[in-house]
């Protein structure tokens, strides 16, 4: 199985940059990033993508 999120940048702290997504059914409300993983300029919007196998 494979779920898509946009996320919208919220804001910064000391080493993080901040994003979330507002929608309801959403599987990730918030996400915390660390600064040297993403541009100087941190991107507007992100996508998250969470796969996992739906064996038992």
């Amino acid at each position: 199985m494979k779920k898509t999120v946009t996320m919208e940048w919220t804001k910064s702290t000391k080493g993080t940059q901040v994003y979330s997504c507002n929608d309801t059914d959403t599987p990730v409300s918030l996400i915390y990033i660390k600064r040297n993983a993403l541009p100087d300029k941190a991107p507007v919007n992100i996508t998250l993508t969470i796969e996992y196998d739906e064996t038992e």
